[in-house]
């Protein structure tokens, strides 16, 4: 160090050119070497005048430390350090031999003045089994944390100071965020203050889903409007505003799928009528009654077909969902063997998707096309068994007939869709 001291000051001083609070901080290092080679120097006059060998007192010391006797090795550094206050190198091995005799304090106290003393070994300092005792301590975790350049060294998965280190950072998070906590009556006016937050954030929140829920309502209603003026695609252009307020209104999914059948785009009607179901649309009626979803079954045929029956039998394994009395039979029949389609006539057949039902259904009923009332016959079966072949027949001769009588005029729509309300509370239930 004694030798490297002129290339080190020349070399500051080289680097005096900057600014003024550079050169500050370069004549305070300068300041600081100075005085600690002055120290150096005359321990060392000192030590040489009193005929004291350093070199032979540090290489005793060792022999005591690897022959287990800490207390010479402590003997023997106690008096070089008499001698020589500031050695790194003595201060560092007089921390060794207080950490193995047991002086964690001791070994903490000493470290921490070699490391001030200049002793630059950082990596000895983290692996040093003369220190394992010490590297255990908090004290020790503390004073790595304020000493960055040793910091470095603990990295190591396995290192138990590097966890340490993250408990301390841990611990001081929380003493700080303690610190902060308000106290006594400043307690009870923070708590106030944060229920009062509360409330006017929830009211502000119900106020924007109520907004929300009126426009989608609003927009609903003119979707129905332009599906019942066969103006399909400001139908869709209506749809897919609703879908941008809210992207799992499953009430909205099976219109657009109606409404993309109607257009004769029947994979992204497909598509959509896969995600009304998946978001929980269980209105099976709705789906067997829809005439633009008969011709998308005609089209898309087994794919149809395959997703109807999947989620069909998903709502029947959770006892929830509304079906006509043939729609448990169909699943069955469908799972066995596919089933003949048959184009119903005209006279039979609805174009337009979408539905207003009765007042006593339920609300999934109420799903039915625009323009007709749901059949008398597709009351709630979730729940029923599955008919056995002799009510089954006689359902088939029925439900056609009823069917056939079961159209509203223009005016009963128009007046129906101007007093329904379109409540998304439920996943996009609709209710009048």
């Amino acid at each position: 160090r004694i030798c490297k001291y002129p290339l080190l000051l020349s070399d500051l001083r080289k680097k005096l050119q900057g600014s003024e609070a550079e050169m500050a901080s370069l004549s305070q290092a300068i300041t600081q070497t100075d005085a600690m080679v002055k120290v150096v120097n005359e321990s060392q006059r000192a030590a040489a005048a009193a005929g004291y060998d350093a070199s032979r007192a540090m290489r005793e010391s060792a022999a005591a430390m690897r022959a287990g006797e800490h207390a010479r090795a402590i003997a023997t550094l106690k008096e070089l350090l008499s001698m020589q206050p500031e050695d790194p190198g003595a201060l560092y091995m007089m921390a060794t031999a207080k950490s193995e005799d047991g002086d964690q304090a001791g070994s903490l106290d000493f470290l921490t003045k070699a490391l001030a003393a200049g002793y630059g070994n950082f990596a000895n300092v983290a692996q040093d089994p003369h220190l394992a005792q010490l590297r255990a301590t908090d004290a020790y975790v503390e004073l790595v944390a304020e000493t960055k350049p040793l910091k470095v060294h603990h990295v190591g998965a396995d290192d138990p100071v590097r966890k340490g280190l993250q408990d301390l950072q841990f611990r001081r998070q929380v003493e700080k965020a303690r610190e902060k906590m308000p106290q006594g009556e400043e307690l009870v006016r923070y708590k106030e203050e944060m229920r009062r937050r509360y409330e006017e954030q929830l009211a502000e929140a119900e106020a924007r889903k109520a907004e929300v829920d009126a426009q989608i309502n609003n927009k609903l209603k003119d979707a129905i409007l332009s599906i019942y003026k066969k103006d399909f695609r400001r139908a869709r252009t209506t749809l897919r505003e609703v879908l941008a307020l809210r992207a799992t209104h499953k009430t909205a999914w099976f219109h657009m799928a109606c409404v993309e059948a109607e257009l004769g785009r029947f994979s992204d009607a497909l598509d959509a009528l896969r995600t009304s179901l998946h978001h929980g649309f269980e209105t099976f009626n709705a789906i067997e009654t829809s005439a633009p979803l008969q011709r998308l079954r005609t089209e898309k045929g087994a794919l149809f077909e395959r997703l109807v029956a999947e989620y069909r039998l998903r709502s029947l394994n959770k006892g929830t969902g509304t079906f006509t009395s043939l729609a448990p039979a169909r699943t069955a029949a469908f799972m066995t063997a596919p089933r003949p389609h048959t184009p119903r006539s005209k006279s039979n057949s609805v174009s337009r998707p979408g539905a207003i039902a009765e007042e006593g259904e339920d609300e999934d009923a109420q799903l039915q096309q625009p323009h007709k009332r749901a059949p008398a016959s597709s009351s709630l079966a979730s729940s029923d068994p599955v008919p056995d072949d002799a009510a089954l027949a006689s359902a088939q001769a029925v439900a056609p007939r009823r069917r056939r009588s079961s159209s509203v005029s223009s005016n009963d729509i128009l007046h129906l869709v101007d007093s329904t309300t379109f409540d998304d509370d439920d996943d996009g239930e609709l209710s009048s």
